[in-house]
C-alpha cells in the first residue's frame, strides 16, 4: 500500500519558501559545478597597471589558443600577487626581477637575473627567462621644467623646491624611494597620489615631478624628461613569467616561447595600442600575438565599453553580495531574536561593539585582511569580509526593533494563553519586521558599494572596471563600473521598497 503525498497549500508563504529555497539551491550548485570539473583550469593573475594587464592576458590567450581553460584574476594590489602566487590562488603572473630582489627577497644589494632565479626556485617558484624587456623605475618632470630648474639628474633635486607626487607603492617600496632618501641623501617633501593618476597631475601642472615606469608610452606621448640615476638606486626590473616549479612540462614548453619576444620599444608602442588606440587588454593581447604568428585571428575582443563583460561582472558583484547578504540574514536576525529573549546586557554589549568594530575598518583594509586568513585570493574571502560589514546593520536593527514591540500587546497576548514562542512568531516579529527589513536593506546597498573593491584581491565583480580605469586613467572605463554599481545600489533599494509593501498590502488584506 503506498502512502498518499502530503498536500501543500498554495499559500504565499508557501511560494516564498519555495522559491527561496530553489535560488539557494541554484547558488550551490553554481559554487559546486565548477569544482567538478575534472579539467585542470590555470589562474593567470596581474597587477594594477596597464603593462601587467596586457601581458597577463598574452599569457592567458596563449594558454587558451593552445588547448587549456583559463581563469583571470586581475588587478591584484601590489604584494598580493605574489602571495596569491605562493598559496597557490593563481598560477601565473608577471613579475620583475628588481621587485622579487628588493622587496621579495629583501636583498641589500642588486641581484642578477640568474641569481634572483635561482632564490626563487628555493621557494619553488619557477621563473622564467626573460621577456626581452626591463621596465625600471624612473623619475620624471615636463621638458620645459627640466629646462627652466636645469635639472638632468636625481643629484640634481638637491636645495630645490619642486611639487612631487609619488605613487602610493614607489613612495614605501625599498627600492624605490626609500633607496633614493637613503643613496642621494635627500629628504624629499612629496604627497602621494593613485599611479594612474600621476601623468594627468603632471601634464596638467597639479605637480612637478612624478615616477614612472621606462616603458610608459605616456612618456614619449607627453615629452617627458627622465632623470638620470647616476649612482644606479633602481635594478634592473627585467619582466618574465612567475609560476609554480612543479608546473606541467608542456604548459612550460609552451610558454617558454613568450620567452624575449618583447624589447623596451615594443613594450612601449603594446602600451601604446591601450592608452592611446583604444585598443582593450585583449584586443593589444591578440595583435601583438598574431603578430608573432601565435595568436588566434579569429578570437573576439570586445570593445572597452563591452555590455557582455558588465553583464558577467554585474553577475558577479550579485553574487557576491547576495551569498554573503544571506549569510548575514541567517545569523545577525536568530542572534538578534536570541539576544532579545535572555535579555543579558554583559552579553548584547559586546556582540554589537565587536560587530560595531567591524564596521570601523575600511573595506579595503578589510577584505585585505581576509586573504591572509584563508590563504586565497578570490570570491571566499571577498564574501567573508562583505559578510562581517553586513553583520551589524540586521543584527542592530533586529534587537532594537523587538526591544520597541509595545509591551501593552505582548501582555495581551500573554493574557491570552500564547506560549513565548508563539508571542515571538504572532505578535513581536511581525511589528519588528519593517525596522528588521530596514537592516537588511541598509546591509545590501552597503554590500554594493563595497563589493567593487572585491576586484583588488582577484574577486571579480564591477569592481574590475573600475581598476583599470584608474589604471588607465580612463573615465569612460571606470564609468562602466561606476554607473552599473549604483543603478544596483539603486535597484535593490526600489526592490526592497516594493516587498514592504507587499509585505504590508499582504498583511492588511488578511486582516481585513
Amino acid at each position: 500500500m503506498s502512502m498518499p503525498l502530503p498536500h501543500f497549500k498554495k499559500t504565499r508563504k508557501n511560494q516564498l519558501a519555495f522559491h527561496l529555497c530553489s535560488f539557494l539551491g541554484l547558488l550551490t550548485l553554481w559554487i559546486l559545478l565548477p569544482l567538478s570539473s575534472h579539467a585542470k583550469t590555470y589562474v593567470v593573475g596581474s597587477k594594477t597597471f596597464t603593462e601587467g594587464f596586457i601581458l597577463s592576458e598574452v599569457v592567458a590567450q596563449h594558454l587558451e589558443d593552445n588547448g587549456y581553460n583559463v581563469d583571470r584574476k586581475f588587478g591584484l594590489q601590489d604584494r598580493l600577487a605574489f602571495a596569491s602566487l605562493e598559496n597557490g590562488s593563481i598560477d601565473f603572473y608577471i613579475e620583475y626581477s628588481g621587485t622579487l630582489a628588493k622587496v621579495e627577497l629583501k636583498a641589500q644589494k642588486n641581484m642578477s637575473f640568474e641569481e634572483v632565479a635561482s632564490a626563487m626556485a628555493e621557494k619553488d617558484i619557477l621563473l622564467f627567462a626573460p621577456l626581452g624587456f626591463s621596465n625600471t623605475y624612473a623619475l620624471a618632470v615636463r621638458r620645459e621644467f627640466a629646462e627652466e630648474n636645469n635639472l638632468k639628474t636625481i643629484e640634481d633635486l638637491r636645495e630645490k623646491k619642486i611639487r612631487i607626487s609619488f605613487s602610493n607603492g614607489f613612495s614605501r617600496r625599498d627600492d624605490a624611494y626609500p633607496a633614493i632618501r637613503k643613496t642621494y641623501g635627500l629628504n624629499l617633501e612629496f604627497e602621494t597620489i593613485e599611479h594612474g593618476l600621476t601623468y594627468k597631475a603632471l601634464t596638467a601642472k597639479a605637480t612637478d615631478m612624478t615616477d614612472v615606469y621606462s616603458t610608459d608610452a605616456k612618456i614619449k606621448k607627453y615629452d617627458l624628461v627622465l632623470l638620470e640615476d647616476t649612482k644606479g638606486v633602481f635594478p634592473s626590473y627585467e619582466a618574465a613569467i612567475l609560476a609554480p616549479l612543479d608546473l606541467d612540462p608542456k604548459v612550460k614548453t609552451l610558454l617558454e616561447e613568450l620567452s624575449g619576444k618583447i624589447d623596451d620599444e615594443l613594450m612601449t608602442e603594446i602600451n601604446g595600442w591601450v592608452e592611446f588606440e583604444g585598443l582593450s587588454f585583449c584586443g593589444a593581447a591578440k595583435r601583438f600575438l598574431t603578430q608573432n604568428g601565435m595568436g588566434d585571428p579569429d578570437r573576439r575582443c570586445g570593445s572597452k565599453f563591452d555590455l557582455v563583460m558588465i553583464g558577467k561582472q554585474t553577475a558577479e558583484t550579485l553574487y557576491l553580495t547576495g551569498v554573503a547578504l544571506i549569510a548575514a540574514i541567517l545569523l545577525s536576525i536568530p542572534l538578534g531574536i536570541l539576544l532579545y529573549r535572555l535579555k543579558i546586557p554583559s552579553l548584547t554589549q559586546p556582540i554589537i561593539f565587536t560587530s560595531g568594530i567591524l564596521q570601523t575598518i575600511p573595506s579595503l583594509a578589510l577584505l585585505f585582511f581576509m586573504v591572509p586568513i584563508f590563504q586565497q585570493t578570490g570570491p571566499l574571502p571577498a564574501i567573508v569580509g562583505l559578510f562581517l560589514y553586513s553583520i551589524l546593520p540586521i543584527l542592530r536593527n533586529t534587537l532594537t526593533a523587538l526591544e520597541n514591540v509595545d509591551r501593552r500587546l505582548i501582555e495581551v497576548g500573554e493574557g491570552l494563553g500564547l506560549k513565548s514562542s508563539e508571542v515571538l512568531k504572532l505578535i513581536e516579529l511581525p511589528l519588528a519586521a519593517p525596522v528588521i527589513l530596514a537592516g537588511v536593506r541598509t546591509a545590501a546597498v552597503i554590500s554594493v558599494g563595497t563589493a567593487t573593491f572585491a576586484a583588488f584581491i582577484g574577486a571579480g565583480g564591477l569592481g574590475e572596471s573600475i581598476v583599470q580605469g584608474l589604471s588607465l586613467n580612463d573615465n569612460t572605463l571606470m564609468l562602466q563600473g561606476v554607473i552599473p554599481a549604483s543603478l544596483l545600489a539603486i535597484s535593490i533599494e526600489v526592490l526592497f521598497e516594493l516587498s514592504e509593501r507587499f509585505w504590508f498590502a499582504g498583511r492588511q488584506a488578511k486582516q481585513a
